[in-house]
């Protein structure tokens, strides 16, 4: 049929997608019965018409082999990702009784037929219904949650409702009894739970009680008052139980009595996991970020701390051209940062105090907190003109259950370009590799992506994929780790050679030289120190560069023709244009002409070096690391 190029487009054949999609997915879900279905839909289904008037149907055929090979890449990402987590965890599949199966595809038997295979464990069709599995996981998850925020009804026990007794927190029946309550978890998955008898006292001669169930005719029959003693009572329904206490005096007289409620839930979540979720650090512009977690993957939520950083730049009061960055990421890749997900970037500006500065090497307190719900609170307390500030830097809102928005299409074409650089270079390091090749097959939707791609799910989708292949070479760079350390020294090694040394000071050239050495030494040696030495030998690169006027003039320029390196895009458009009127100040524009020498300090520059300085502080969604930016402005120098 004679169609547009983009349906989603034209209001009318946005409709003919929609109907498709929805007889495509009917056709898929006939293929966990039958070998092969058919994509249908007769003209009057469809009562649309083709661009050359032609009313459009659907008879297309769809066979099960194709449809296994459509989906192939996908069921073999999650086999690896299930091999991973158990390696990562320190259990195999003889550990595991059997795999749980969830979400609608898994009524496909052939996609559970090659899971159970490929893992060794068997499935559990019966365990729970894959169709709703993860609202009702959801709903035990927030239960909690919930019922924290909400204010508790009070009691409706007969002890309350009769003013003459007291209620059973308070304890006391009469002067001089003794004080007898009754404890018991009020939340449990289990059929069964208990209810303990506790006494504060001496238990008068001929006291008993009596456990009867509210919601049926089951009875404890008396029991003589011990302290300890228990009765196991059955939680015959989900929800509430309810159940009914009552203790007797010794001629038999109700005494007391007191109504207890116990919840038989699906399941109960007593600690929820965290993904790895830290600061960057960087000890000094141009040098080596380092992660500092605030939360390891192994940890439990809630969870609180404080972190004592060090201010990176002075900052004074009402000056908005400098602040404090605090970068938040998640992930596990310590090596690059720029490959893990970004969640929050929070700064302090001048803009946010009225008076004082805050010096450089200030010391920055910074308390944390993770609440089971996933949310983030983040203070930041310094030290201003002698008087202690504090700054609430933003609640960050549920890290792990918000679907991150898409950054823009540009940037995660971009990153895939990058990436595939990447796999390439690791191909021509550790030769042919598995991880390499599932690599390559994976980062294919960021390379098809256009940069003006506009659909959500396609970019979102591309951008996910390029965090997978990120977290696939980082385990191959730490499976090679030898290799890999070898490679990263000689590549710094010889930049330094070609690029640096000529602008070097003789001093600066022996210590770079010993640092090599010392840098060889951890590799031979297989120490732990090497990440630190090459981070030290990058950063006296970057120190080198970074007081010759012309390369912060060209990494001006660079950055200001690259705008699709950073995430925010007002903060770098507003940089961008204080860097482009520093640029027309005659004693720029003699730099470049040549008619500056280079030994006279140009203060102009050193503003531009600023700007520059605070373009290097914005998040970037992965794509090229600092010592490839510089290798960049080299090469466009160059060229």
């Amino acid at each position: 049929f004679e169609l547009p190029d983009d349906l989603s487009t034209n209001p009318r054949f946005k409709t003919l997608l929609s109907v498709a999609t929805w007889a495509t997915e009917r056709a898929k879900i006939e293929l966990s019965a039958k070998k092969e279905a058919t994509i249908s839909l007769d003209e009057v289904d469809i009562g649309i018409n083709d661009l050359n008037g032609e009313e459009i149907y659907l008879d297309i055929p769809l066979q099960r082999d194709f449809y296994n090979d459509l989906i192939a890449n996908r069921v073999n990402d999650t086999i690896h990702a299930a091999r991973e987590t158990l390696s990562k965890t320190g259990y195999t599949a003889n550990d595991v009784e059997c795999i749980v199966w969830v979400g609608g595809p898994t009524h496909y038997k052939p996609l559970c037929d090659k899971v159970s295979f490929e893992l060794g464990i068997k499935g559990d069709t019966l365990a729970v219904n894959p169709m709703t599995a993860v609202a009702e996981g959801a709903s035990i998850l927030v239960e909690p949650i919930y019922k924290k925020n909400q204010k508790k009804e009070p009691s409706k026990s007969d002890s309350q409702k009769n003013p003459k007794q007291q209620p059973s927190d308070a304890g006391i029946l009469s002067s001089g009894a003794p004080m007898i309550t009754f404890g018991f978890n009020e939340e449990t998955p289990d059929d069964t739970s208990r209810i303990a008898v506790q006494v504060n006292g001496q238990v008068p001669s001929g006291y008993e009680f009596q456990i009867r169930s509210l919601d049926d005719a089951w009875t404890s029959g008396r029991i003589p008052v011990k302290h300890g003693e228990i009765v196991n009572v059955n939680l015959r329904k989900p929800g509430d139980n309810t159940f009914e206490a009552v203790v007797y005096d010794a001629v038999g007289t109700s005494i007391r009595q007191d109504e207890i409620v116990i919840t038989k839930r699906a399941a109960i979540v007593e600690g929820i996991p965290a993904p790895n979720l830290f600061l960057e650090v960087v000890k000094k512009i141009g040098g080596r970020s380092v992660p500092e977690y605030l939360v390891e993957e192994h940890d439990k939520l809630p969870k609180e701390g404080t972190k004592l950083l060090t201010a990176g730049e002075s900052v004074e009061a009402g000056s908005d051209n400098k602040s404090l960055n605090f970068k938040l990421w998640e992930g596990e890749i310590h090596d690059i940062i720029l490959d893990n997900r970004p969640i929050s970037f929070l700064q302090i500006k001048g803009t946010d105090f009225a008076e004082g500065i805050i010096p450089e090497n200030a010391e920055l307190n910074c308390s944390y907190k993770i609440t089971s719900g996933g949310d983030i609170e983040f203070e930041v307390e310094v030290e201003i003109g002698g008087i202690r500030t504090k700054f609430d830097l933003a609640t960050v809102y549920d890290y792990r259950l918000e679907e991150k928005s898409a950054p823009p299409a540009s940037q995660v074409a971009e990153d895939g370009i990058q990436i595939r650089k990447r796999i390439d270079q690791l191909n021509e390091i550790v030769g042919n590799n598995p991880k390499l090749e599932r690599a390559e097959q994976q980062i294919e939707p960021s390379l098809t992506l256009a940069a003006e791609e506009t659909d959500k799910e396609k970019i979102l989708e591309a951008y996910n994929t390029n965090l997978r292949v990120k977290g696939l070479l980082f385990q191959v760079r730490e499976e090679n780790r030898k290799t890999m350390r070898q490679s990263d020294l000689d590549g710094t090694a010889n930049f330094f050679n070609t690029h640096i040394r000529h602008h070097a000071r003789s001093s600066e050239e022996t210590t770079f030289d010993n640092l090599v050495e010392t840098a060889q030494h951890s590799i031979d040696n297989n120490d732990g120190d090497f990440e630190d030495q090459l981070g030290e030998l990058r950063g006296r690169n970057f120190e080198i560069l970074w007081r010759q006027d012309w390369f912060v003039i060209e990494q001006f320029n660079y950055f200001a023709n690259s705008p699709h390196l950073f995430t925010d895009q007002d903060r770098f458009e507003e940089l961008v244009h204080i860097g482009r009127k520093l640029m027309e100040h005659p004693e720029i524009q003699e730099i470049l002409s040549g008619r500056r020498e280079a030994t006279i300090r140009s203060e102009v520059v050193d503003q531009l070096r600023g700007v520059v300085a605070q373009i290097m502080s914005i998040p970037r969604i992965g794509g090229v690391a600092d010592q490839d930016l510089i290798a960049n402005v080299l090469i466009s120098r160059n060229a």
